[in-house]
This record gives C-alpha cells, sequence and structure tokens, in this order.
C-alpha cells in the first residue's frame, strides 16, 4: 500500500511528537543516583511518589512539587516552614506519621530537584535560616 504524501506527513508529525514526549519526560525524572540526597528521593518515591507523582509534577489532587507553582508558591519561605509542612500534613491518609529523619531527607530532595541551593542538614532546625529562592 502506498501512502500519500499528506499521510505520510501526519505519520511523520505524530512519530516526531511521541519522540519529543518522551524526551520530555526522561529528562525530567532524577534517579536517586544523580541526587547529592539519594536517601531522600527514595523516601520521596516510596511516601509521595504515589499522589505527587514519580517526577513530583503533582497527580489529581495532590500538587505539583516541582516548577514554576511550587517556587511561586514557596518564594522567599523558610525551608524549615516546607519541612514542617510537611511533617504536619503528610501523608494526607495519616498526617504526621513520617519520621522526622525521612522528612527531612524528603525535604532535601525537592529543594534540589527545583534546583534550590541547599546542603545536607543533620535537624530540621539547620533549615531555619535557608530561604527557598525561586528561579
Amino acid at each position: 500500500m502506498i501512502l500519500s504524501l499528506y499521510q505520510r506527513l501526519l505519520v511523520g508529525i505524530f512519530l516526531a511528537s511521541c519522540s519529543a514526549i518522551f524526551a520530555t519526560s526522561a529528562q525530567t525524572q532524577v534517579p536517586a543516583a544523580e541526587s547529592p540526597f539519594p536517601a531522600g528521593a527514595e523516601q520521596y518515591a516510596t511516601k509521595c511518589a504515589a499522589c505527587h507523582g514519580a517526577t513530583l509534577d503533582g497527580l489529581g489532587h495532590a500538587p505539583s512539587l516541582r516548577g514554576r507553582g511550587f517556587l511561586d508558591n514557596w518564594n522567599g519561605e523558610t525551608q524549615r516552614k516546607l519541612y514542617s509542612r510537611i511533617i504536619s500534613t503528610m501523608p494526607v491518609s495519616n498526617p504526621g506519621s513520617l519520621e522526622p529523619k525521612d522528612v527531612l531527607e524528603i525535604t532535601q530532595y525537592i529543594l534540589f530537584v527545583n534546583e534550590i541551593e541547599t546542603a545536607p542538614a543533620a535537624s530540621p532546625s539547620e533549615l531555619d535560616k535557608r530561604t527557598i529562592k525561586g528561579r
């Protein structure tokens, strides 16, 4: 069967679109091995990703934890405030049930994914003077 020029053009556009979609989604994932906070990446994957998505982009009712929306919401706040929000309200099914160490690791991982400068913290109090600054 010979495809018309129009059909070949449509197939080409479709394939190019699919390629672009897959390339973009592959770029947005941050493997634990590439993060300076691998424990946070692992904790996020097991405790947060079901609602917030593997790439922190949000799913359904859960907001995105990356990008412009996240940065607009948290810009100027302390990193400790993000930690406090997570530890007191997450997971929705059992608020406050996460271990403080796990939440600290998750918080630092979220900040890393958003390209917010952060250094490893041994305790939540170290986040008090660190501000979230949007790009």
